[in-house]
């Protein structure tokens, strides 16, 4: 059994005390990750989980229901973070957080969890439907994929677009075919829509 006092993930903020519907959450995904839960903190309005990203269906599923009254089973949102900048300081180039709600109560949680390069992670498609979209935004704006999703196709960018523009080592200007667009543009005076655009 973890401690009930937890470091606080918000720099210069005192280890705080978990209210009830806290430690309960907490207990419930330790007894279900065991070694797999590589942290537990506390912000000052929610639970922070650091997992193997191999684990997230297994969380999302105790998160669902913890019991007593107390359950996540809405998927809010999931992003990606690029730490290529800070590599000292994580364990893998990525990471992706993920945050479950309890409607009834307004309560939330953040799960999170570090990802190499070319690594991919579970879907959460098939129980969670919210993940569908988000996972896509995912891969097209950062290029982690999600395996088992029904359709990992980019989402924002055009399905040919080169490369993944919320890298950090993405080229501001955008990948070659992008500047040969632009190109283009600039003596074209008989392009009028969005979709030659995108046809060129």
């Amino acid at each position: 059994m973890m401690s009930e006092t937890y470091l606080n993930t918000v720099a210069g903020r005192p280890e705080r005390t978990a209210l009830d519907w806290e430690q309960k959450v907490i207990d419930a995904v330790v007894a279900a990750l065991d070694d797999s839960l590589l942290d537990v903190r506390l912000d000052p309005v929610l639970p922070h989980f650091l997992i193997e990203p191999a684990r997230i269906i297994d969380i999302a599923e105790t998160l669902r229901e913890v019991g007593d009254g107390v359950g996540f089973p809405i998927l809010l949102d999931l992003t990606a973070v690029d730490y290529s900048e800070h590599p000292d300081d994580h364990p893998e180039r990525f990471a992706i957080v993920w945050h479950f709600l309890d409607r009834e109560h307004g309560r939330r949680v953040r799960v999170k969890g570090y990802v190499a390069d070319g690594q991919t992670v579970p879907t959460l498609s098939a129980t969670h439907p919210a993940a569908n979209w988000a996972e896509r935004e995912v891969w097209d704006l950062m290029g982690i994929a999600f395996e088992g999703h029904p359709n990992m196709t980019r989402i924002v960018m055009p399905l040919d677009y080169e490369g993944h523009p919320q890298r950090k080592d993405f080229p501001i200007e955008g990948p070659e075919r992008a500047k040969n667009v632009r190109g283009e543009l600039q003596g074209n005076k008989h392009l009028t829509s969005w979709k030659e655009l995108h046809d060129l």
